[in-house]
């Protein structure tokens, strides 16, 4: 329906290697595998990935995990997912589930920073140490991964960058300059990772 309609359309946060006209935002997939990567880099070697609402970037992000664990030839079977809305109690919920499935865990990727702050919370409430016990990390960069003690490892996304280009490529196509934003235009904007205190 939006490409029937004509609209100007620029999708925001993911890769999409066949927009519907134009996309900025960044790796998902790239992003999860570099985080995996810092781990085992870390020498962690049982590493588990905690997902919530399994929506496309998730997705994405879950693959990168697996690839980087395929590459080291480490096993992929500790991976806790859900459909439900991601939350700093779910995180917390989750982390109980995965460590009394698979209580030698050495280190979890957690889709999302509210995810890993749970994790990290009931860690604390179990005396878990992080990360001498066991390594985590979320993905965003939110302010509360800095505030948290130890501050939590994550993928860092541009976010508001993402917005201020999409805003501008919306601007110049509506100004007609096609040349600057043809159909089919994509734009990665990169990640970073903070190793915060948690790896």
């Amino acid at each position: 329906m939006i490409t029937r309609s004509g609209c100007a359309v620029v999708e925001c946060m993911e890769k999409r290697e066949a927009p519907l006209d134009m996309a900025v935002g960044l790796d998902q997939h790239a992003a999860g595998r570099a985080m995996t990567e810092a781990m085992i880099t870390r020498g962690h070697q049982r590493i588990g990935l905690m997902a919530a609402r399994m929506d496309q970037r998730v997705e994405q992000r879950l693959g990168g995990w697996q690839s980087a664990l395929e590459a080291a030839g480490l096993t992929q079977d500790y991976l806790m997912t859900t459909t439900a809305p991601s939350s700093v109690q779910l995180g917390s919920e989750l982390l109980a589930e995965m460590l009394q499935r698979w209580p030698e865990l050495d280190a979890i990727f957690c889709c999302n920073d509210d995810l890993a702050a749970g994790a990290l919370f009931e860690c604390q409430r179990r005396h878990i140490a992080v990360p001498a016990d066991i390594a985590l990390a979320g993905f965003n960069g939110l302010e509360m991964t800095r505030s948290t003690c130890p501050p939590l490892a994550s993928v860092v996304t541009p976010r508001r960058d993402i917005g201020a280009r999409a805003a501008a490529l919306m601007l110049a196509r509506l100004e007609g300059d096609t040349d600057a934003t043809p159909s089919g235009h994509w734009e990665d904007l990169g990640f970073s990772l903070q190793t915060g205190g948690s790896l």
